[in-house]
């Protein structure tokens, strides 16, 4: 996104997420207002979503 910086990044696991609290970025949830994906993520598998954004309560764009 033109302007834009990137404040952070990790890899999501294809396999998806037992719970929230195993996430890589859990500990950012609270203060996370967007989320960007990659052009590649398309292409990553991802097989299940279930806690991707969990408590995430100042999340305003995906």
């Amino acid at each position: 996104m033109p302007g834009a910086v990137i404040l952070d990044a990790w890899e999501v696991d294809p396999e998806g997420y037992s719970s929230a609290g195993v996430r890589p970025w859990d500990d950012v949830k609270l203060s996370a207002t967007r989320v960007v994906f990659d052009g590649d993520f398309s292409e990553g598998g991802l097989a299940n979503a279930s806690y991707l954004f969990h408590g995430f309560e100042n999340l305003v764009e995906v």
